[in-house]
């Protein structure tokens, strides 16, 4: 419907801008008409989807045929093909955008169940520790997919994407302004459902998402995981950014110049995949941030399993927080919360079982092998980057390259937003495609394993 809206928009412009060029007396009223339709599509666009950004350009565009218009500006042959020039660009801006960056509907969870989500606020101040960590209060947002009774004609809202964008308290202006329009699009997860029934047998996930990202950067996951029985508790660290800024800030120029360089080697893709794992591990050893943004979130999946029925309780039907089994627990993370899940399951037994999604695994326990069943997921360019820590490790650990898979196609963002594909920030894998297939080899191995 919005992009239908949108095409109906631009195509309206780009008549209105022939019309104008070639001025007639039948053109006039043409060119009036155009643009009368155009503008009030507009109106309607602006209502009923919000604002669209990626519609500016040719909003402008009519804007500036309708004060033409009643102004009765005129202008000569030259000027008005050089203006209808500048117009055609400004409307091919806005296709390329709104066909890059649309509304759309999104693919449903494959599982028999449906899931539902709600948001806990949580803070504690862990002890201090030998390392000097000061004991700061940490501030959590976890959000909790979990599967939902979804009782016949009783309507629950869905939640919009990424809709932790919203918060003004979190994100600035511009990064509201260009995530408003995700607001049209709505997810598969009910907003505080109850918990369907089905006893405690339900295994339990902590999710970490990327060093600063947002609990829900890969809600098509957990809808899925939801869908097949699971209970998934994201956590999104509310103070990451100024966190990383201070210890970032701590470190001397000779200390970030080094960080850089390393970073810029672990980005080559012509490393075979021995170098690219012998250059990995370096490059954590060497790092003096990311290891204890890494120690700190380890802390925080602690305590989120220390107060598990606490938390339990805050979904609807979970009064008793025994809703779920804390004896089967998975820890899985994105990117730099890969790491976080590698590092908790190093060092705490009610880690059943690890998954990473092509993240480093920096930490402060590098070259300690990980003891439960773990799964490793790389992008190609990626691809045997942490094969240093097979070694004495579990021998469930598995590994898998997503062909046609970049780094950032680990988060939903190849579905939300396929247009990046053009600019080589994505990779040349389908997004459904690859939501289907991360989706699979997590969920086959968690099935396996919990």
């Amino acid at each position: 419907m919005v992009f239908t809206l949108e095409i109906g928009i631009i195509a309206l412009a780009l008549a209105s801008i022939i019309a104008a060029v070639f001025p007639s007396t039948s053109n006039s009223a043409a060119l009036l008409f155009l643009v009368s339709l155009a503008a009030g599509l507009v109106g309607i666009h602006l209502v009923a989807f919000h604002f669209r950004w990626q519609m500016i350009p040719v909003f402008v565009v009519i804007g500036f045929l309708l004060v033409k218009l009643l102004l009765g500006w005129e202008a000569g042959r030259a000027a008005g093909f050089i203006g209808a020039g500048v117009g055609i660009l400004f409307l091919a801006t806005s296709t390329v955008l709104s066909l890059g960056l649309p509304v759309r509907t999104l693919p449903a969870p494959d599982g028999p169940g449906k899931a539902g989500v709600v948001t806990i606020n949580r803070e504690y101040i862990p002890d201090s520790d030998a390392d000097g960590d000061p004991a700061q209060i940490r501030r959590l947002q976890l959000k909790v997919w979990y599967p939902a009774a979804i009782e016949d004609g009783k309507e629950f809202g869905r939640e919009t994407v990424w809709s932790e964008f919203n918060s003004a308290e979190y994100f600035s202006a511009i990064e509201r302004f260009f995530t408003a329009y995700l607001k049209n699009m709505k997810t598969h997860s009910f907003l505080s459902p109850p918990m369907a029934v089905g006893g405690t047998d339900r295994p339990v996930l902590i999710y970490n998402h990327a060093l600063l990202s947002i609990a829900s950067d890969s809600f098509l996951l957990m809808e899925s995981l939801a869908s097949h029985g699971y209970v998934i508790i994201a956590i999104r660290h509310k103070d990451q950014r100024g966190e990383y800024a201070l210890l970032h800030d701590d470190l001397s120029d000779e200390e970030k110049a080094k960080e850089v360089e390393n970073f810029k080697k672990l980005g080559g893709k012509d490393l075979e995949r021995d170098e690219r794992s012998a250059v990995s591990l370096q490059v954590y050893r060497d790092n003096n941030t990311l290891p204890v943004i890494v120690k700190r979130r380890a802390k925080d999946t602690g305590f989120v399993l220390d107060n598990l029925d606490s938390i339990l309780k805050d979904i609807p039907g979970c009064t008793e927080g025994r809703c779920a089994d804390n004896q089967r627990i998975g820890i899985v993370g994105l990117s730099l919360g890969g790491a976080v899940a590698t590092e908790f399951c190093k060092a705490d037994p009610r880690c059943a079982a690890a998954v990473n999604l092509d993240g480093g695994i920096f930490g402060t326990n590098i070259e300690v092998p990980v003891q439960v069943p773990y799964l490793m997921l790389y992008s190609e360019r990626n691809e045997g980057g942490n094969d240093f820590a097979k070694t004495g490790a579990d021998e469930t650990y598995e590994d898998y390259t997503i062909s046609g898979a970049e780094h950032l196609n680990f988060a939903d963002a190849s579905v939300v937003l396929p247009g990046l594909r053009y600019i080589r920030l994505l990779g040349s894998i389908d997004g459904e495609h690859m939501n289907r297939e991360r989706n699979l080899l997590v969920r086959d191995f968690l099935d396996r394993q919990l």
